[in-house]
């Protein structure tokens, strides 16, 4: 059996799944690797210790976003469970390492990409959880986990290098200069397989601080209280409820364009100085 690699995907957000270029290039790397036997996938959406495993029958998918057309709440994926990796995951880690959440399906940092590589769901698939956002224990946690690649497991992490929704500059300018920098040097580091250089990111990642020194915020949890986005945005859970919303209650008022509007919900969610989170 061929030993399967590891992937990091940058999933964004489910409207990447209306990206042709993007699926395609998801689907494309699907096809050039060995066809895994499961699926371990591991998403940024998705912080519990100790490592916690998901559902290993179909349940259904976590919809862990707001705002979007409705079509994308309507996307299915109906994998079948990994039970048998769980029992593996257990055996490698430890049955005091390890919990249990049955009844949590996939959330979208996992299915989204897979509906791009593996659009046919037949593939065992099991999430588990990100036990720490510390370096150090998460390499080892990759070590534990590795023989998985040799037994016909294909193992994905699923998130972004750098992340900050107030940073986007929404009408397609270029990306920010820091984001862009700390990019290349974790690119420059991951082809010389330098993890010792990766973990130390927040001292040596490149940038004008403000890279690193949002993460390192992420990575401290400074988070505010989350404060309901439907009061604090808009007053309304969806584009198409906000735009019924102002038409009946404001309609003397110009409606706000659809980037805006998501824009406004994430700062009414996270707080304007608060860390970055995908939908």
């Amino acid at each position: 059996m061929a030993r399967m690699p590891v992937l990091f995907v940058a999933h964004g957000s489910p409207l990447l799944l209306d990206d042709e270029a993007w699926v395609d290039e998801l689907r494309a790397w699907a096809v050039a690797i060995p066809r895994p036997d499961s699926i371990l996938m591991i998403s940024a959406h998705w912080e519990r210790a100790p490592v916690t495993i998901g559902a290993t029958k179909p349940v259904p998918l976590i919809r862990d976003f707001s705002g979007f057309p409705e079509k994308h709440y309507q996307v299915p994926y109906p994998c079948p469970g990994a039970p048998a990796l769980a029992d593996r995951v257990r055996t490698i880690l430890g049955p005091t390492h390890v919990d249990d959440e049955p009844e949590r399906g996939l959330d979208h940092g996992a299915y989204v990409p897979l509906v791009a590589m593996y659009p046919d769901a037949d593939v065992p698939v099991l999430q588990i959880s990100l036990p720490t956002l510390e370096p150090a224990p998460l390499l080892e946690l990759g070590r534990k986990l590795a023989p998985l690649r040799d037994e016909g497991t294909l193992i994905v992490g699923s998130g972004f290098l750098t992340h900050n929704l107030r940073a986007i500059d929404w009408s397609g300018g270029p990306p920010p200069e820091w984001a862009v920098a700390f990019d290349a040097w974790a690119a420059a580091a991951i082809s010389k397989h330098d993890t010792q250089e990766l973990s130390q990111y927040r001292a040596r990642g490149p940038g004008d601080g403000r890279g690193a020194g949002l993460m390192r915020a992420r990575l401290a949890r400074t988070l505010r209280l989350l404060r309901d986005a439907l009061a604090r945005a808009v007053g309304t859970p969806d584009y198409a409820a906000y735009l019924e919303h102002e038409r009946a209650h404001h309609p003397e008022r110009a409606p706000l364009a659809y980037a805006e509007f998501f824009r406004r919900r994430q700062d009414a969610r996270y707080g304007a100085e608060g860390p970055p989170r995908c939908c």
